[in-house]
Order: structure tokens, then sequence, then C-alpha cells
């Protein structure tokens, strides 16, 4: 594993959402960010697409979002759960 990997999450709430490895730490763990949250992760939990983006160690999320819009990726549209979470904070608030 190494930094500029390009990922897709297969497990969590990201599941399906692109990111790109920041970090690699000595526990296995590896740090991404992307459209996924910034977060530490277990490897397993990612499926690594076999592009890798030239990018540094702890990058910003800004640089890390450039990077991965370049290699044709995009906001990827929420998911039921989240239209619902968003809809039923809305009515509370009121």
């Amino acid at each position: 594993m190494e930094i500029g990997k390009v990922c897709m999450k297969i497990a969590g709430r990201d599941a399906g959402r692109p990111a790109i490895v920041i970090e690699v730490h000595k526990d296995g763990y590896v740090t991404i960010d992307g459209y996924s949250r910034r977060k530490k992760v277990n490897p397993q939990h990612l499926q690594f697409i076999g592009t890798k983006v030239d990018i540094k160690k702890g990058a910003t999320h800004d640089t890390v979002i450039k990077a991965l819009e370049k290699l044709g990726f995009s906001q990827p549209e929420k998911s039921t759960f989240e239209k619902k979470a968003r809809k039923k904070n809305k009515k509370s608030k009121k």
C-alpha cells in the first residue's frame, strides 16, 4: 500500500464512494480522504482501482477532490438514508 492509491470504500456508511490513500500507518491501517470522510480505515474495507495519483502525505481535502475530479470522478448522489435523515432534521427544527 502506498500514498496516492485510488480506491472505493466497500464497507460502512461511505460504501461506494471514491477516495485516495493519504497516509499509511505502521499498524496496517490507512487514512483515506475524498468523497468519503477523512478517516483511518482497514484496507480490507477498500477496493483498490489500480490507479495512483501524485499526492503528498496528509494532503488537504481540496487537493484530494481535485485529483479525483481529474480522474473523472464526481460527487456521488446522496443515499436514501442521508436524504431521509436530512428531511427529518428539517422537520424537527420547525
